[in-house]
């Protein structure tokens, strides 16, 4: 029986250790094009693009910064007006669906999600033809990510707070006779703590990484990062094409793992509590 179990226990490994190697493979042929000189991979279309040679080169990255650079600020500084949005909206509305419940609430919860289960390109059409006086300013941008992002946030409070029961402790305070504002920060907020945290860097990655919804919406002034890694796909090297990808790698890529960090450090607590 142990022989049988190692022999089922390295079958699973082998499997896991194949299924990683095919999902890392393709990301590691792209750091090897955004590194690596134009001479060990073929001809390039940007061999103009200057400046050293050797085996190891940064010049992709220097390109892709000067002709996209704009593009990630853009995006970064949308991805952080989505969470602070997020955060502003969700928490006390998440407050008032889940502590305060209502005849409605749970349809208002259910609609708050129903874009998710639409294609991003009918939802940027229906903000063209709805708002067209804002049509081709960043602030209908913002709009489109708050629509895939929010959902996200307002399940993270909602289901924070009815995990931890925040209703008794809520009334418990009241009895004391705290007031509204001294219930919500001192004893709501501490224990949506986590939930706000998780679901900030969630609501970046997702805003950070959104292209379905932005690409109608976006312009030549105002453009994000994502409809720029599309350009390269389509208009230049695979050098650049991977040397933009790195960079945007480079932003979600500890943004995804703090939030499975985060994730284990919640799964970790909660078994030692039982």
């Amino acid at each position: 029986m142990l022989n049988r179990f190692s022999w089922d226990r390295a079958f699973l490994q082998l499997i896991t250790g194949a299924l990683a190697l095919f999902i890392l493979l393709p990301l590691f042929v792209v750091l090897l094009g955004a590194f690596l000189s134009p001479a060990f991979l073929g001809v390039s279309s940007e061999q103009w693009v200057a400046g050293e040679e050797g085996f190891i080169t940064l010049k992709w990255f220097g390109y892709v910064l000067d002709l996209y650079g704009h593009t990630m600020l853009f995006s970064l500084r949308l991805a952080l007006l989505s969470v602070l949005v997020c955060l502003l909206v969700a928490v006390p509305g998440g407050y008032v669906l889940a502590l305060r419940p209502f005849r409605g609430s749970r349809l208002i919860e259910e609609i708050a999600l129903l874009p998710l289960s639409m294609p991003g390109i009918a939802l940027s059409v229906a903000l063209i033809q709805t708002y067209v006086v804002f049509r081709g300013e960043w602030g209908l941008i913002l709009c489109g990510h708050l629509l895939y992002t929010l959902p996200f946030m307002l399940r993270a409070v909602t289901n924070s707070l009815r995990s931890f029961d925040a209703g008794r402790l809520d009334t418990a305070a009241r009895s004391l006779g705290a007031s509204f504002p001294q219930r919500f920060f001192w004893v709501v907020l501490p224990g949506l703590r986590h939930a706000m945290v998780v679901g900030s860097l969630l609501v970046f990655a997702i805003s950070w990484g959104e292209f379905n919804v932005s690409f109608l919406l976006n312009t030549p002034l105002n453009q994000t990062f994502p409809a720029a890694l599309y350009a390269t796909y389509t208009s230049n090297s695979f050098q650049v094409s991977s040397a933009a990808t790195v960079l945007f790698l480079a932003v979600v890529a500890p943004v995804l793992l703090l939030i499975q960090w985060l994730s284990g450090r919640e799964f970790s607590a909660v078994e030692q509590g039982a």
